[in-house]
């Protein structure tokens, strides 16, 4: 039998993913990135209207900080044998994430890599600040990543930085809200010391 290209057919009692075409696949995994985000989006709107804006998005924000420590860094890792802890590794999960940059028309990101531990990216489109912008919502977006520390996308890349090396750096030296809506709406650098690099080989 041929591979699935949807599930449009009689239903099959022994199915399984991999009676799905590439194609197919690929299409599930981006929806399931959706659904992922859409989780995102409900949980911390609830945490807000029952604890407060501020509240509410600390608690989120230390979910899914949990979440990305317990689960998801550790099990992608593993499926896909992503085994290093250099910068260069991070981004390979950047890419793979469920919120991650590739797939399902979410990000635009640039990357710039210098070395394996010297890596930015520079965002041309993101979906949640995009959102934001279009809604002229400027605290949504500072909630979201423009306040810098504090933010939920600084807290997101504090946790995953940690899980894959602790001696790792960011930057941040553009946030929103962006010069005009052809502009980037941010730019990230992450990178390990040339001498912590080494001393993380050598142990």
């Amino acid at each position: 039998m041929s591979d699935l290209n949807d599930y449009s057919g009689e239903f099959k009692p022994d199915f399984q993913f991999s009676d799905l075409s590439k194609e197919a696949l690929v299409k599930l995994v981006e929806t399931y990135q959706q659904i992922f985000q859409g989780l995102c989006v409900v949980a911390v709107q609830v945490a807000q209207e029952q604890l407060g804006k501020d509240a509410g998005q600390r608690q989120f924000n230390e979910i899914y900080r949990q979440v990305m420590a317990r689960f998801a860094i550790p099990l992608l890792r593993k499926t896909l044998a992503i085994r290093d802890d250099d910068v260069i590794s991070m981004f390979k999960y950047f890419q793979i994430a469920p919120d991650g940059c590739r797939g399902g028309g979410m990000y635009d990101f640039d990357f710039e890599v210098t070395n394996r531990n010297d890596v930015s990216y520079t965002g041309k489109y993101c979906q949640n600040a995009s959102f934001y912008e279009k809604h002229g919502d400027s605290d949504g977006l500072r909630r979201l990543c423009a306040a810098g520390p504090g933010s939920f996308e600084h807290s997101a890349y504090e946790a995953i930085c940690a899980a894959f090396n602790p001696r790792m750096k960011m930057e941040w030296p553009l946030l929103p809200p962006r010069v005009s809506t052809n502009a980037p709406f941010c730019r990230w650098r992450f990178r390990i010391d040339d001498e912590q690099a080494t001393a993380d080989r050598a142990t």
